[in-house]
């Protein structure tokens, strides 16, 4: 692997490491994973948007420190300059062919994949600066391309999941305490999973502004290609029970965070939430050893801890810190797994 893409995967870790010993310091709370009972309690009934990740209340000290921070500051100021050039850039509707073999990523062929995500991830950005910025011209923006995302018949890749997935957890031990094999079922995966958590985001982030027709555009979206797709049919999909892999948490992380989203105008949506919730406190306890490591990896490690945490901060701060996944012994050790990989000068061992 180049030097600079372990120099990278190490500095994300490394944010991400520094972000869990901040939300490891937790208030009082319920405990680990959180069940149904507790999180109708926990979580209020009146949530107003923007909740999920960030409120109101926050948005002066976010300004702020894009404003008094170098590194916020020159971030922000890169996140600014994309969102004035999405602008004006034209939105294709013409959504490219899928790939009809087994796995595009090996073959290099993912167009459809790539246009999804440009979508997708073009509407988050551009939410997000609404919301530091209160212009209109960044909602309406946003809006347009979240509506692109929604008219997509489907957010799941279409390659040949069966003839792949079908093979993958048995030589790694990914359900390696698993009795059966009967979870066959591919129609949530990594990429619809990532664009479910931006939606849900760009739902959250525009609903004050959205009249109700977009705000069921949106939400209809969400329901079909993410949380119903999922909801009560767990014991089918092969990743809700793959304890040692980075598809547990990432695949848990998309769903949740929209139901999450959601639960503000739909409570039944909480049952959801708390299967995630107890979903990845598993995750936690059986793909983390007692040390802090992780068998896939430090690159998996990033990918699958960094989605389990934004859910888990995002649970955190709706239920004002009382449903808490940070206390988690394996979550709260696995903060070192970083500093046992990294050899100087800038080298990475164990970086998949």
């Amino acid at each position: 692997m180049p030097d600079s893409q372990q120099v990278t995967i190490l500095r994300h870790a490394v944010l991400l490491a520094a972000m869990l010993i901040l939300e490891i310091v937790a208030c009082p709370s319920l405990g680990a994973a959180a069940d149904l009972a507790d999180l109708q309690s926990a979580i209020g009934a009146n949530l107003q948007h923007p909740y999920l990740h960030f409120d109101s209340n926050d948005l002066p000290a976010l300004r702020e420190r894009v404003r008094s921070h170098p590194r916020a500051r020159e971030v922000y100021r890169w996140v600014l300059a994309e969102a004035n050039r999405l602008l004006d850039l034209p939105i294709s509707l013409e959504v490219p062919q899928r790939y009809r073999g087994i796995n595009p990523y090996f073959d290099g062929q993912d167009a459809f994949g790539i246009y999804r995500d440009g979508l997708a991830r073009s509407a988050y950005l551009l939410a997000f600066v609404y919301q530091m910025t209160r212009e209109a011209k960044y909602a309406d923006r946003a809006y347009e391309f979240a509506d692109a995302v929604c008219a997509l018949d489907s957010w799941v890749d279409s390659w040949d999941k069966f003839r792949w997935l079908y093979w993958m957890g048995k030589p790694f031990g990914a359900k390696w305490n698993e009795e059966k094999n009967n979870e066959i079922v591919y129609s949530f995966e990594l990429g619809s999973a990532r664009v479910s958590s931006q939606i849900a985001a760009v739902y959250d982030w525009l609903y004050p502004v959205l009249d109700d027709y977009r705000r069921k555009r949106l939400a209809n979206a969400l329901l079909e290609n993410a949380v119903l797709r999922v909801r009560g049919n767990y014991d089918y999909h092969w990743w809700a029970h793959a304890w040692r892999t980075n598809w547990l948490p990432v695949c848990f992380s998309g769903v949740g965070q929209a139901a999450l989203a959601l639960v503000g105008e739909d409570r039944r949506l909480l049952d959801v939430v708390a299967e995630t919730s107890s979903r990845l406190n598993r995750f936690f306890d059986e793909a983390i050893g007692i040390d802090g490591d992780y068998q896939e990896g430090l690159g998996y490690w990033r990918y699958g801890i960094e989605n389990a945490v934004v859910f888990a901060a995002a649970l955190k701060k709706v239920s004002a810190g009382r449903a808490n996944l940070f206390r988690n012994p394996r979550l709260k050790a696995t903060v070192r797994f970083p500093m046992f990989c990294f050899h100087s000068p800038a080298r990475v061992c164990s970086v998949w």
